[in-house]
Formats: structure tokens, sequence, C-alpha cells
């Protein structure tokens, strides 16, 4: 049973505005990234919503167990589930659970591609296809394309379903000469390579939710957008306010206030005897590591309706606690919002602490109670 003394607040109204941001100012098709728990807000019930109310049809996951657990407790066989990273090629038993679950893998090392297109005169799954562009991690060479050409045409493949690429550095300016620039040039090369050598490429993507923000490569037929869809910009700080897309963010972490009291410039907080370097008073809420709250948000500044507080000493397994100035109306009982619309930035809470908003989304912990609302 999930604790409600922490709550997920999300707002599915919110996610819905997103999409329609992004569809005003791209035509593509939009493959949704819900992986890792749809980046902490919950699966299925993401899935679902995107699927039934805002027409999504595609979605990215990063193993097959995750897309046979989404395929199974949706009970849903009608949309693309897209497996980007661990395809278990190595099991015997692994690509007729593909073909079985209608999950396509994403084909990204001469190897994988070798065992696809050995297997899959049987299955025919969509051949959906990754190059690395320079960001060298997965992803078959650009450099390569001649023999990659040449190999789908030994085995009789006329048509790439999906031709991708990932960039490295999107949070970056892109302009002419920077990395994902760059990338996205070498990537059309490629595109154009292969077109030209008879072999039909139906779709293609490039761009990731820093690309999406800078507009970069929404004339291919897919965008992938990831934290974006959840409202965390992926942008270094000084590009933010000149984003082409701006999404808000979906969710609200609100926890309850445990004990407060006040204490003195000097004092000692928590393990570690933390020495406080103002006045002021210590509010306890019930959020720690253990709900997903890293430790290193620490001298995190937590805003109210009318107070700010930062956070002091250690981050505990169960409990955070919180300096605000002397006369905050905030006692037992009481709420606070540790992030959220209208109180604290996650984005800005993120940069502050040396993290990214991926991380914290990302470890929120099983115990937290998800509460949704339209």
């Amino acid at each position: 049973m999930s604790s409600k003394r922490v709550k997920l607040k999300i707002n599915l109204s919110l996610l819905k505005n997103n999409i329609e941001v992004i569809r005003e100012k791209s035509r593509a098709n939009i493959l949704a990234m819900i992986k890792a728990n749809a980046y902490g807000h919950g699966i299925n019930e993401i899935y679902h919503f995107l699927k039934d109310y805002c027409e999504i049809c595609h979605f990215g996951l990063a193993s097959i167990e995750e897309a046979v657990t989404l395929r199974r407790v949706s009970q849903d066989y009608s949309s693309s589930l897209v497996v980007f990273s661990d395809l278990g090629f190595c099991r015997d038993d692994i690509f007729s659970t593909f073909a079985n679950e209608k999950v396509i893998p994403v084909i990204s090392s001469w190897a994988d591609l070798d065992y696809f297109l050995g297997k899959n005169a049987k299955y025919n799954i969509p051949l959906y296809l990754k190059l690395n562009t320079g960001m060298n991690r997965l992803g078959i060479s650009y450099e390569d394309v001649e023999s990659l050409v040449s190999n789908l045409k030994k085995r009789n493949i006329k048509k790439i379903d999906h031709l991708m690429t990932h960039f490295s550095s999107s949070n970056l300016k892109v302009e002419n000469g920077s990395k994902c620039f760059n990338q996205y040039e070498v990537f059309k090369i490629a595109k154009k390579a292969i077109v030209e050598s008879g072999i039909k490429v139906i779709d293609s993507s490039v761009s990731n939710s820093g690309a999406i923000e800078q507009g970069i490569g929404l004339e291919e037929s897919f965008i992938r957008p990831g934290i974006l869809l959840y409202g965390a910009s992926v942008l270094s700080p000084e590009l933010r306010a000149s984003a082409l897309i701006k999404t808000k963010l979906i969710s609200s972490m609100e926890t309850s206030v445990i004990k407060t009291f006040n204490v003195k410039q000097g004092s000692e907080i928590g393990y570690g005897d933390v020495k406080l370097k103002r006045d002021g008073k210590i509010v306890l809420v019930g959020v720690g590591y253990g709900d997903g709250l890293p430790t290193r948000f620490s001298g995190a500044k937590i805003k109210t309706s009318n107070n700010e507080g930062e956070i002091v000493g250690r981050v505990n397994m169960d409990m955070t606690a919180i300096l605000f100035p002397e006369n905050a109306s905030i006692e037992k009982g009481g709420r606070i919002n540790i992030w959220g619309e209208g109180y604290s930035n996650l984005t800005e809470i993120a940069d502050d602490v040396g993290l990214i908003p991926y991380e914290v989304l990302c470890n929120i912990g099983q115990r937290v109670n998800k509460e949704y609302t339209l």
C-alpha cells in the first residue's frame, strides 16, 4: 500500500496541453517516450491517457521487459511499442516474444541486424534501424552506409520502416558547426544515400526533447519527445527563454508536515550534526530518499505561497528538514509542495543542486502515492 504522507499529484490536462503545444509547432507524428515508468509518472496510466485522449499511437520503451509488462497490464495490443535499448537478442525465446507481443526492436548493431534479418522472415516485424552519427553509444555507423545497403540487398530487404539517430548534445545551442548540427547533417547524407540506393525509408526521426525545444529535425516524419512531454526542459539555462516549444511540468510532489520547531544560528540538525547558518523554523516533512528525493537536494530552495525555505542537513530515508523564517505559518499536519506548478520549479532546483530533472523524476519511489487529476 502506498503512503499518502507523500503524493505525486499528476495533472493529465497539463499533459494534454503539452501534446497540443508540441503539435502546434510540428506536423510530425509523435513517438512518446514512456520508459522508466513514464519518467516516474506511472506507465500504465500515462500510456492509456496518451492513447485514449491524445491520439498517440507510438510509444518508446527501454527494454522488452518494459514492453511486455505494459502489454499484459494494459491488455491493449492496438499501439506500436518500440524498444530502444536492451533487446535481449542473446536469449533464444526473445524474438518470438517481440512478435507475439507486437513489440518492435530498434536495431542498433551489426550483430543485432544479422540476428534480426535471420529470424524475421518468419515474423515480418518492421525494421527500425538506428544510425550512430557521432554519439558513439548505439547505432550502426553512418560511415558504414554502403556496407549496410549491401547487406540489406543481399537479404532482399527493400525498405527500412523507420530510420533514426540520437543527438548527444541537443541541450546546447544548435548552430552551424555544433555537434547536434553536424550529427543531423550526416544523418541526412546517410538517409539520402540509402534512398538513392533503391531502399525505401518509410519513416525517420532524429528529434529528442532538446532538439524539439529548438525546432531541430521537425521535418522528419516522427519526433521522439521524452521529458518534454512531462514538462521539464533539457536546455541549458541560458537557452530556455528562447525555446521554440515550452511545456509545463505535469506533476507536483506534496508531503506532510511531521513536526515544527524554532532553532537558532549554530544549532545542529540531523545526521552529521550540520550547523545552521541562521535562526528560523525547522519544518520536518515526511519525504526522503526512500521516496526518491535525492540526498543532493540538501540546499534546495522550497517555496510555499508565502515563504521560501531551504533543505538543511542530510535528506533522510523517510524525512527531510526545511529551514523557514521563524514567522512562517506552517504547522504540524499541514502540507508542503517540494516542487510543482506555482511552487518550486523542479528544473531550477535540479540546476541548483547539480542534478537533471530526469534523475529526480525517474527515482520517484514505489511508496509514493500517485494521484491523477484532469
